[in-house]
C-alpha cells in the first residue's frame, strides 16, 4: 500500500491522492469549489479560476460545464511536461455530449480530450506536433465514470476506467483503430493551464459534470495507478 505509514511502524495506509508523490493539481470533490474558483487541494496553489461569465455551475461537489456557454477555467503556474517525461491524469466525469470533451489544455496543439465514446486523444507539441488517439471500444459513454490516463517517459500508455485497466487497440498501421499509441510513438511534451476547452474552439468545450481531477508530472507505478483508480472509484460509488 502507498502512503506515509504510521508513527509506530505499522503498515502504510493510503489516505488520499496527496499520498502519491508529485501531485501537481487536485480538484477535490466538495472541497473549495465555487462557480468562480475551485481550490487546488494538491498544496501547489493552482486554483482554477473564471472571474466572470463562462462559469460552470455547482453540481454534486464539482462543476457542471455547458458547452453552449463556453464554460472553462484557467490556473497558474502552468504544468509543463517535457519531452520524454511521464505524466498521469485522473478524473471523474459525467459527460452530456459525446465528442471532443476537453479536460486539460493550453494552446492549439496541447490538450487531453475524451474524443468520443471510444477514444482518448492527446495533443503534444514539444518538440513537434503529434497526436495520440487511444482506442478502447465503446467505453466512454455519458454515464458517470472514473478515468486514469498514464504515460511513461518511454511513451508507454495505460488507461483505466472505474479501476479496471482497459485494453488499448493496435495502431492503424497494424490493423487497429489507435494512432501513435505504440511505445515510443509519442514521447513529446506539452503545457497545460486550462480546464474545459482547447484553444477556445467552439466544438472543444467540455460538456458535462467534472467531479474530480488530479494531475501528476510523472508516470505512476502500476501499484499507484491501482490505488488512485480504486480510491476515486470507491469515493464516487462507481
Amino acid at each position: 500500500m502507498l502512503g506515509l505509514g504510521n508513527s509506530i511502524g505499522g503498515p502504510d495506509v493510503f489516505r488520499d491522492l496527496n499520498d502519491v508523490p508529485d501531485l501537481q493539481l487536485w480538484l477535490k470533490n466538495g472541497v473549495g469549489v465555487a462557480v468562480d474558483q475551485w481550490d487546488d487541494s494538491s498544496r501547489k496553489g493552482r486554483h482554477i479560476k473564471q472571474a466572470s461569465g463562462n462559469q460552470a455551475s455547482l453540481f454534486g461537489g464539482g462543476l457542471d460545464f455547458e458547452e453552449g456557454e463556453s464554460d472553462h477555467y484557467d490556473f497558474l503556474p502552468a504544468i509543463g511536461i517535457e519531452k520524454n517525461q511521464g505524466f498521469c491524469v485522473a478524473w471523474v466525469i459525467e459527460t452530456e455530449s459525446g465528442s471532443n470533451n476537453t479536460i486539460l489544455s493550453d494552446t492549439n496543439n496541447e490538450a487531453i480530450q475524451i474524443q468520443n465514446s471510444s477514444k482518448i486523444r492527446v495533443y503534444a507539441d514539444d518538440d513537434s506536433n503529434i497526436t495520440t488517439q487511444l482506442h478502447v471500444g465503446s467505453t466512454f459513454g455519458t454515464s458517470k465514470m472514473q478515468i486514469l490516463l498514464n504515460r511513461t517517459g518511454a511513451g508507454v500508455w495505460t488507461l483505466y476506467k472505474n479501476a479496471s485497466e482497459l485494453t488499448i487497440d493496435d495502431d492503424t498501421e497494424e490493423g487497429g483503430n489507435s494512432t501513435n499509441s505504440d511505445p515510443g510513438d509519442n514521447v513529446n511534451g506539452f503545457t497545460i493551464d486550462t480546464v474545459g476547452v482547447r484553444n477556445a474552439v467552439a466544438n472543444t468545450y467540455l460538456d458535462g459534470v467534472l467531479y474530480e481531477l488530479a494531475v501528476w508530472d510523472r508516470a505512476l507505478t502500476a501499484g499507484e495507478m491501482v490505488e488512485v483508480s480504486t480510491y476515486l472509484k470507491d469515493k464516487h460509488s462507481l
